[in-house]
Formats: structure tokens, C-alpha cells, sequence
């Protein structure tokens, strides 16, 4: 200690007043410190903390009654309590304290009696505020507050390095200090110039992990264990007291000094001086405020989740002081009204809101109440923008309290225009009905579940004359029923059974037929009704609704149909006979034709055979003299070129005539082999490359190289060549056509689409595409040559004779066309 004893330094110590050391402790305390005489007055109050808790100074309160601040609900307890401590000696208990601007604070008193030389009873009271809420203390901070509060050691050690005369004047205010610093939750502790720590109490003791005063006395921070970085910063803090001599008050800090616990510290260091006012050392008391900073933060997390749920709300959230002015709204009361936070502050009274001065004033009268403490229910208003228009809003409020009083008001608003405006419409649709319920033309009962009959139209003294809605309502349907019978027909005596089951098997909620009866009225006019019966909901409660028709004109028509149907089944005997008569007419000749039809085919079929042996030796002449006489004139040669073509198109019809006599007859037999589908298509393209290049068009190919189907080669092939050929003679030159294909998982089928951009189709086109010699198109232009009207037809046959189907889809004339079909995988 660079040459200073530890006697000396203790010396310089003791030389301390007893009394400024005890009010240097008090001073820097954050609870409340008071001493009592044996009147209840104050005698002694550590004025900073009184002055920052309850704003009161030494003259308010010195020679005052103590139990005159206390609130009128606790004064007979607190008294009564404190009554005992003067000759018990120890009161613990929860009161609140009444502040200099008339509000009160809850807080935790603990008092205890102590003796004076003379004999004198005097109390020390040490109060710790409930921070604005009894509540607000849980049972772990009150655990702690006891245990805090256990015994603090004084200064032992000064006692057996004292002279006597010393120890004596110590002694005189130990007393004192020692039941100050055994009373207070705080941690103490002091050190010398040198930062060796000198004496603590017991809570410090504690803190430290400490058994005994003497396992602190004579270390430094680095000797305790905290950690370099910590001793240091601690050290560097101190220092700074003790080399400048100004006190620091109320720094917060955080220690980590456990692993698993972070401790927050409300930390005072105070210079202590000698008698002739050098720095000998420095105290330090530690306040644990680890409770009030999480509460700190989850009030603050608290206000933050309420600001967060007012700014989005769709309703008004408003406050008001007592004199009606707006104090504060959310973000909706602002859009609602059409005002700023600037008319906030210059003032605005919610009254503003109110047009109507009658609601005004019963506004004023409710507010009155509510801060009278009636209980407060919701009420609707019409109410003013500031941009002059209205609407309809519901008020809810209640009292706004500080500190157990009423400072204002606190409220929600909501907009109910659109639900009054919706009133408003049932109001007017309940008149509708109204109206409708009474000129319908059928007679209407509402009947309850106890049978009674609540409400009828006016149709019925129309309808059923006999009765009047006066008759009716407010009796039950059996009384009703024997009313008819009372005026006339006699016949309701018998439905009167079947009328109590009917209502019985509703009431069970099932279903019935209407019923259907005659009657006669009291004016002797007889007629058929029939009556059927419903559920309804009539605000809380469930009604029968009964429906009563009068169908006596259906009954007429339903006879006058009888009898058209007695004559029509006649008739209709006499034209059955006639039909069969015809239709064995019509079996005979359709006899006649399919031999007719057989004879045809059979006529095709033979002169196709015939005519193609003259077509090959006329062809193979043409192509002889073609090829042999290289030099002919050009017009002899154009000549044999025209026979050449007209004898293909002659050949390729004797051919289409076979393939449809084959498919009409069901006679064409598929040669299936497995095959690749691009090959067939790509081969399709080769044949018809020379029509592509002609008209310049572009093909595009969209399919997998994998597709692999069991079809007739041959077949397919023709299919694709009549598609791809009317795709280039029906598309204008530099056109696009695209073949694709894609398999349809769900019905296990290969989709092929042949697409172009030409002339298209409309739907009676479409219509006709796939039948016998349909020349759908019929062009003059000459560069759209005309076909057969057999290819598409013949092609359909193929593709259905394969399990497939073709069809054909056009968004209308010069928008192209889709030919698809699909084969089975």
C-alpha cells in the first residue's frame, strides 16, 4: 500500500464524525428514511429521496404528525401498526403515502424503536415505493427486500485498533449507523485511497460470495475474482471520485458477475474526508434495480405493443381531460375526423363532433355521470368531420384515474354508418315485406310451436270469407279449424285429424307433400285449396309458416288434361297401328336398298379394279415417250405431262373410292406394327418437301423421338399426309405450320396436332370437315388446288379404326386451323 499502514488509514477513518458518516449513507439512499419521536413527528428525513419520491422538503415535513401522510384507508392500520413499535420495537407492512400534489404512492415500510442516551424512545422508519402499484411487487422482490434486510455488520475492526477515549465517541452515534445500514436493502462498502476494500455489510457480503468481513478486508477488486476487465473498469470509476473529490450519484451499471445472472446496479460513490478534509477513501453503496429495469423494459415493451395496436385499429381510441378537450387519439381519430395533431394542440373539444345541439347536451349530461362513477354504456351519436359531413358513430367510455382520481375520460369509437344505413334498408325491407305479406295472393299463417296462430294476412278475409284475420290470430289451429266446421262445411271435421298429424310430422322436421282438399266457403262457392307449411326464423324463435293456394283453377285445367289425355291415348292407339303398317313398308324397301347398296359397292369396287389396268398402260406409255424422245416440242411434252397428272389424281381417287368402301363396309384390315411416330412424320415432310419449298413455308417439329405406338405404318402415314397437305394448299405462301405431339396421362392417350396460320374455318365448316365429298372451301383462286373431299373423311376412318379420335379447332376465317387427333399408347 505504498508504505501507508492499515492502522493509519482506520485512524484517519474513525476520525470521521459518526453522525456525517450516517447521513452520508442515509442521504444516498433511494428509499425513504425518517426518524420519529415519541410524538409520531418527524424529527429527521433524508430530503433527496423525499424530495425526488414524494416532492416534499425538511420544511413540510420536520415536527409534522408522520400518520397525516398517510391515505384515509390505511390511517387506522398504520397507526395501530406503529402504535406497537414503540412498544414492540418492529413493524413491517404495505400502506400508501400521500405526495406533495395530493397523490399517492404504494410503498413497503419497515420501522423499528431505538433508545437514546436519555432514555428516549425514537423510531426509524425506511420506506420503499411499490413502484405506482401495489401489484406491481411479486413475491420474488419481496423475498429478496426480507432478505436484504437482514443483519448488516458495523465496523468491528475499528474497536480493537481504537484508543479508548476514540471508541467512546464513536460509540456515541454507532447505534445509529448500525440500525441505518442493518435496515436498508442497499449493498455498502468502503475503501481506502488505495482501493482496498476496509469493511462492507452483510449484504455485500453476500453479493461477493463471502462468509466473513475479514475474507473481504485487505483485497482489491483483482484479488476477488471478477476478471481483469472488470477490476479495471471498477478501479478506473473509483479513482476518478477519489482524485477529483466529487461525489457520483446514481450510475446505473450492469454486472455479470454469474454466468447466469446479469445484475443491474444503481451505484453512488462518495470521497469520505477526514477532520481536516482530505480524501482518506471512498464509499460505495449499490442499489439492485435488476427488478425495475425489467420492468422498466416490459412496461416499455407493454406501452409499445399498446402504441402498436392503437396505430392499426380501425376504431377511434381517444382520451380527454375534464374540460372536454381531446388529450390524444390514434392514427384512425385523426383520418376519421379529418383534423391534425395541430388542432390538438391549440385545443379541441370533443363536443365539436356533436351538430346537434339536443345530443350535444345529453353528451354533457352522460360525461357528467360517468365521471360520477355511473356505470358507462355504449351510445350512438350523429357526429361531424371537419370538413363538414357525417356520420353515425358509437361511443363507449370510461373514467380515466391517476393516482386514485378521475383526471378525464378514455373511450372508443366506432363507425357504424354502414350499419345503420343497413337499418335503415331493413326497416324499409320489413315494409316491403309487410306490404307483400298482406296483397300476396295466397293466405299466409305464422303459427308457433305450441300451435297458436301469431299473425295472417289480409287475403284471407279476401280469400277464405267465411273467417277474418280477426277470427284467426291469437287462437290455436284446432279452435280454428272447428270454426269452419261451426260456418259451414262440415267436411273439415274430417281433415281436422289429418291437420293434427301434418303438424305433428313437421314439428319432427320432416318433410311433406302439400295437402290438397275441397271445401265450401260460407257463400255457398265451393273451390280446391292446398295447404303447405314451412319453417321460419322469427327473431329468437321458430314459426311454421303455412301457405294456403286457392287451385281451383289448376284442378279445372288438370281436368280438362285428363280428358285431353283420355283423347290423346286414343289417338295414339290409332297412330301406333299406323306406324307399324308403315314401318313394315319401310323394313321391305330398306331391304331393296342395302341390296341396291351392296350392288354399288360392288359396281366401285369392280370398275376401280378395271379402270386401273388402261391408267398403268396409259402411264406407262406417257412415261416411255418422255423418256425416249428427249427432244419434243415443248407443247407436246407440257401436254404429256398434264395426262401424267390427271392419271395420278384419277389413280389416287380409284384408291380413296376402295379405302372408303372398305371403312363403310367394316372391312379394312390394319397391318400394326410398333413404330417410331417421328420417323412416319418426318418422311411425310420429305414427300411433301417440294409443296413446302413451292409456297414457302416454314415447318416446325415438336416431337419426341420416342414415341413408339403399335399402329398400321401405311394408314398413319396417309392420315398425316391428307392433314400436313390441306395445312400447306389452304395456307397462304410464307406461312408457318407446326406438328406436335403430347401424351394425355389421365385417358392414357398420345395427343398429335397439326396447327397452321391460313384461311381457318367457321363452325358450319367445322361441322362438315370430316364427311363424304365436302368440299368445305370453296376458292377461286387458283392457288389453292381442289381435292377429292375424301382425304379427311378417309383419315377419320383410320384414326377411329385405331381406338382413336380426329377433330378439327378454328378461331374463325383467317385465323388458322388445328386438326388433332389421338392414338392409344
Amino acid at each position: 500500500m505504498k508504505g501507508i499502514k492499515l492502522v493509519d488509514i482506520l485512524n484517519n477513518f474513525h476520525s470521521l464524525n459518526s453522525q456525517l458518516l450516517f447521513k452520508i449513507v442515509s442521504e444516498n439512499a433511494t428509499d425513504l428514511i425518517a426518524i420519529l419521536n415519541d410524538e409520531y413527528k418527524f424529527e429527521y428525513i433524508n430530503s433527496k429521496a423525499h424530495k425526488i419520491l414524494t416532492a416534499y422538503s425538511e420544511e413540510d415535513l420536520i415536527g409534522h404528525i408522520a400518520t397525516d401522510l398517510i391515505h384515509p384507508k390505511d390511517q387506522k392500520k398504520t397507526f395501530n401498526s406503529l402504535k406497537k413499535v414503540y412498544t414492540v420495537g418492529e413493524m413491517e407492512g404495505e400502506t400508501r403515502i400521500k405526495c406533495k400534489d395530493g397523490s399517492y404512492i404504494w410503498v413497503t415500510m419497515k420501522a423499528m424503536r431505538y433508545f437514546e442516551k436519555d432514555g428516549k424512545i425514537k423510531v426509524l422508519l425506511i420506506a420503499k415505493e411499490i413502484h405506482r402499484s401495489k401489484a406491481g411487487i411479486t413475491r420474488k422482490s419481496e423475498d429478496r427486500f426480507k432478505e436484504m434486510i437482514d443483519n448488516l455488520t458495523e465496523i468491528r475492526f475499528w474497536k480493537f485498533l481504537q484508543p479508548k477515549q476514540a471508541i467512546a465517541a464513536y460509540q456515541e452515534s454507532q447505534e445509529m449507523l448500525r440500525l441505518v445500514m442493518d435496515s436498508i436493502p442497499q449493498y455498502i462498502a468502503w475503501k481506502d485511497k488505495e482501493l482496498i476494500y476496509l469493511g462492507c455489510n452483510t449484504n455485500f457480503l453476500k453479493l461477493m460470495g463471502l462468509n466473513e468481513e475479514k475474507d473481504l478486508i485487505g483485497k482489491t477488486d483483482f484479488d476477488l475474482g471478477w476478471g481483469e476487465e472488470f477490476a479495471y473498469s471498477s478501479r478506473v470509476n473509483d479513482m476518478r471520485v477519489i482524485e477529483n473529490g466529487n461525489a457520483e450519484y446514481h450510475i446505473i451499471e450492469s454486472w455479470n458477475y454469474n454466468i447466469n445472472k446479469n445484475i443491474w446496479f444503481d451505484i453512488n460513490r462518495i470521497p469520505l474526508h477526514d477532520s481536516k478534509g482530505n480524501v482518506v477513501g471512498i464509499l460505495l453503496t449499490y442499489e439492485d434495480i435488476t427488478d425495475r429495469k425489467l420492468a422498466e423494459e416490459n412496461l416499455k415493451e407493454s406501452e409499445q405493443k399498446f402504441r402498436d395496436l392503437t396505430e392499426v385499429l380501425p376504431d377511434v381510441i381517444f382520451e380527454a381531460d375534464l374540460s372536454s378537450n381531446i388529450t390524444y387519439t390514434n392514427p384512425m381519430g385523426y383520418e376519421l375526423f379529418g383534423y391534425t395533431p395541430e388542432d390538438l394542440e391549440k385545443g379541441l373539444s370533443f363536443l365539436t363532433f356533436i351538430p346537434d345541439s339536443r345530443e350535444r347536451e345529453q353528451v354533457i349530461k352522460r360525461v357528467k355521470e360517468i365521471l360520477q362513477g355511473t356505470k358507462p354504456k355504449a351510445h350512438e351519436y350523429l357526429m361531424q368531420k371537419k370538413d363538414g359531413s357525417q356520420f353515425y358513430g358509437r361511443i363507449h367510455s370510461i373514467p380515466k384515474f391517476k393516482d386514485d382520481r378521475v383526471v378525464g375520460l378514455r373511450g372508443i369509437l366506432h363507425d357504424i354508418t354502414e350499419s345503420k344505413l343497413a337499418e335503415q334498408k331493413l326497416k324499409e325491407s320489413e315494409a316491403k315485406y309487410r306490404h307483400l305479406f298482406n296483397n300476396t295472393p295466397y293466405a299466409v299463417w305464422l303459427v308457433n310451436l305450441k300451435g297458436d296462430i301469431i299473425d295472417c294476412n289480409i287475403t284471407m278475409n279476401k280469400f277464405l270469407s267465411i273467417l277474418t284475420k280477426d277470427d284467426i290470430i291469437g287462437k290455436n289451429f284446432r279452435d280454428v279449424m272447428k270454426l269452419f266446421i261451426m260456418k259451414g262445411d262440415s267436411r273439415f271435421k274430417d281433415l281436422e285429424p289429418i291437420f293434427h298429424e301434418r303438424f305433428k310430422q313437421v314439428l319432427a322436421g320432416n318433410e311433406l307433400e302439400p295437402l290438397e282438399f275441397k271445401v265450401n266457403r260460407g257463400d255457398g262457392k265451393e273451390f280446391w285449396i292446398s295447404l303447405e307449411s314451412s319453417f321460419v326464423e322469427g327473431g329468437d324463435e321458430s314459426l311454421l309458416q303455412v301457405f294456403i293456394k286457392d287451385i281451383t283453377e289448376r284442378k279445372q285445367a288438370d281436368l280438362k288434361i285428363q280428358e285431353s289425355e283420355e283423347e290423346l291415348l286414343r289417338l295414339n292407339k290409332e297412330l301406333e297401328q299406323k306406324v307399324r303398317e308403315r314401318t313394315k313398308e319401310l323394313e321391305e324397301k330398306n331391304i331393296e336398298l342395302q341390296k341396291l347398296d351392296k350392288i354399288k359397292d360392288e359396281f366401285i369396287t369392280h370398275a376401280a379394279h378395271e379402270l386401273k389396268t388402261p391408267l398403268i398402260s396409259i402411264a406407262g406409255y406417257t412415261d416411255y415417250i418422255l423418256y425416249k424422245y428427249e427432244n419434243l416440242e415443248l407443247e407436246i411434252k407440257n401436254d404429256l405431262q398434264i395426262v401424267q397428272r390427271n392419271i395420278a389424281r384419277l389413280h389416287k381417287l380409284m384408291n380413296q373410292l376402295l379405302e372408303v368402301m372398305k371403312i363403310e363396309s367394316q372391312k379394312m384390315e390394319l397391318n400394326k406394327e410398333v413404330v417410331n411416330m417421328s420417323s412416319i412424320v418426318e418422311n411425310c415432310l420429305k414427300e411433301l418437301s417440294y409443296l413446302i419449298k413451292e409456297k414457302h413455308h416454314e415447318t416446325l417439329l415438336d416431337m419426341s423421338g420416342k414415341i413408339n405406338l403399335l399402329v398400321d405404318p401405311d394408314r398413319i402415314f396417309q392420315v398425316f399426309s391428307n392433314i400436313i397437305s390441306n395445312a400447306i394448299k389452304f395456307t397462304p405462301e410464307n406461312g408457318r405450320i407446326e406438328i406436335s405431339a403430347k401424351k394425355e396421362n389421365a385417358d392414357n392417350f398420345y395427343v398429335f396436332k397439326v396447327k397452321d396460320n391460313g384461311i381457318g374455318l367457321n363452325e358450319v365448316e367445322i361441322e362438315k370437315l370430316f364427311k363424304k365429298f365436302e368440299m368445305v372451301k370453296q376458292i377461286s383462286d387458283e392457288s389453292y388446288k381442289k381435292g377429292t373431299g375424301l382425304g379427311l373423311y378417309i383419315s377419320k376412318g383410320f384414326i377411329e379404326a385405331h381406338g382413336g379420335k380426329i377433330w378439327a379447332t378454328s378461331d374463325g376465317p383467317d385465323k388458322g386451323t388445328t386438326i388433332s387427333f389421338s392414338l392409344p399408347v
